[in-house]
């Protein structure tokens, strides 16, 4: 196997789901999306290094530090590109605004199942979820509860673009969230796991935002990196340097997939 090194910001990896499992707290349990399986643009995701992304605990975007401090949310819909500059763009995808949240996440699962794709085990991902106490959080829950809607769920995280035997693939490498979205851009996540749910609407899929790379170069990240040097850092803004400081570790031009 070999790397092109590159690092992409991507959405693409996303659930969809009706019939959910509700715990007498409140809290929902989704399915996320998969991994080792294709999207609808064709690029395949990787399992490799997920699990550990789910468990460590030694970074600003370390997911189970953030469910264990009940910090782990997400928004309805990923952030809007337009009115950004590509430094602010950058940064605003590392954190949640919590004026945007719809749900807090209280578990993560990594569930091996019995299929096979490109002669790898398919992952699903799947979560419990709590929609939240605003009008983002209410809508969310009524459609949850609500047989005939689907909800879908993406995830926003760094990737890093790989071949494996001319295969194009993802690795995530760090994971900011899943937010809750529109269209679905994983063929076979479906909600409550049943395949035979799946919307096959390929050109309405295609027109998710989602499907778009935004590519951010080198300099983009020195500038971010720059303006964070030089400002007075609160505890999140030193987290978002540290990621960054670790991107530019990874390669110099960074692929920004949105």
């Amino acid at each position: 196997m070999s790397s092109t090194g590159c690092v992409l910001f991507s959405n693409k990896m996303v659930g969809l789901n009706i019939n959910t499992e509700k715990n007498e707290k409140g809290w929902y349990r989704v399915k996320l999306g998969e991994l080792n399986t294709f999207n609808s643009k064709g690029d395949y995701y990787l399992d490799n290094g997920v699990r550990d992304l789910l468990s460590e605990k030694n970074s600003y975007l370390s997911v189970a530090n953030r469910i264990e401090t009940g910090l782990m949310e997400g928004e309805v819909t990923h952030p809007i590109r337009e009115g950004h500059s590509d430094n602010d763009w950058l940064t605003r995808n590392m954190v949640i605004h919590g004026g945007f949240a719809s749900h807090k996440f209280m578990q993560i699962e990594y569930v091996p199942t019995d299929r096979m794709d490109q002669g790898r085990q398919v992952i699903e991902i799947w979560g419990w979820i709590l929609p939240t106490s605003n009008t983002h959080g209410d809508a969310l829950r009524a459609d949850l509860e609500n047989p005939d809607v689907n909800v879908a769920f993406s995830i926003r995280c760094f990737t890093k673009e790989t071949y494996v035997n001319g295969l194009k693939c993802k690795i995530i490498t760090k994971i900011i969230t899943w937010d809750r979205i529109d269209i679905p851009g994983l063929k076979n996540a479906v909600k409550g796991g049943s395949r035979d749910a799946i919307i096959n609407r390929q050109e309405t899929i295609a027109r998710e935002a989602g499907l778009m790379d935004y590519i951010i170069t080198d300099s983009v990240i020195d500038n971010a990196i720059g303006n964070l040097e030089n400002a007075s850092l609160s505890t999140e803004s030193a987290g978002i340097l540290e990621v960054l400081k670790d991107l530019k570790n990874v390669k110099k031009d960074v692929f920004f997939s949105w």
